[in-house]
């Protein structure tokens, strides 16, 4: 949320925010969305180095 202060205090005049907010509000989205991803996406390439390094442990 602190980028919804930066953008409202920037200095601009508030009908200028006001109209860059749909803007401001999609690339937000998008900035969630492409986190999401980045999280999800090495979750399934993690679980398995897990399971390969059990199975290669000692007494394996």
């Amino acid at each position: 949320m602190w980028s919804d202060e930066l953008v409202w205090d920037c200095g601009l005049d508030r009908e200028a925010v006001r109209r860059a907010k749909p803007l401001f509000d999609l690339m937000r989205t998008e900035v969630m969305a492409g986190q999401y991803l980045d999280v999800l996406e090495p979750a399934p390439a993690a679980t398995g180095r897990a399971k390969a390094i059990r199975s290669s442990g000692p007494g394996r």
